[in-house]
């Protein structure tokens, strides 16, 4: 049984979240490219302007460690990122993709995890703002967007998720990731 459902989203209590839209994920050729990354970047980049023309708060998440690697983790076990060939601060590949790049005043939360809420400031940006519904979108459905979702659960925020906006290495992973946090947070 579904704890709520989301019959409108209200502007002025929302906010966009952008999951990791990296070009060392959807660049062709990147180090951990996600070609379905590249496909939804005109459904973002649409679901982008739309907010920003409702004056709806944009932020972007970005997957990122530092140059000494003291914050990879679990992640020392992936050799694209272990190495610095991937998602390395400063470096071009963990910036977000041009097409859909953050615009004046738009923050850009810098994590090492799947989640845009574990070790940020993110929950605390928005609740200055007084959000109480997310709407997510990006890259993966099944990793960062799922992991992102369910800890925006865990804080009481209401979910949304944009089925056309994200992307996951496969069209099957996909779709059982998106019946997981529709089935145990909302009425799809």
């Amino acid at each position: 049984m579904p704890y709520y459902k989301v019959e409108q989203v209200d502007p002025s209590r929302s906010a966009l979240i952008v999951v990791d839209m990296q070009n060392d994920f959807v660049a062709a050729g990147a180090p951990l490219e996600i070609a379905a990354g590249r496909a939804v970047i005109p459904q973002v980049k649409r679901t982008v302007d739309f907010c920003r023309e409702r004056r709806i708060p944009v932020f972007y998440s970005a997957h990122v460690h530092s140059r000494d690697g003291s914050d990879l983790g679990l992640f020392r076990f992936n050799p694209a990122i272990a190495s610095g060939d991937a998602l390395r601060e400063g470096e071009p590949g963990a910036e977000i993709h041009p097409d859909i790049a953050p615009g004046p005043g738009e923050i850009v939360i810098k994590k090492q995890r799947f989640s845009a809420f574990y070790g940020t400031d993110l929950e605390s940006e928005l609740r200055a703002l007084g959000v109480d519904t997310v709407v997510i979108c990006g890259a993966t459905t099944e990793n960062c967007c799922h992991a992102t979702a369910r800890d925006a659960l865990f804080r009481d925020l209401k979910v949304v998720f944009l089925s056309d906006a994200t992307a996951s290495s496969t069209t099957r992973t996909s779709v059982k990731a998106l019946s997981l946090p529709m089935r145990s947070t909302a009425v799809p």
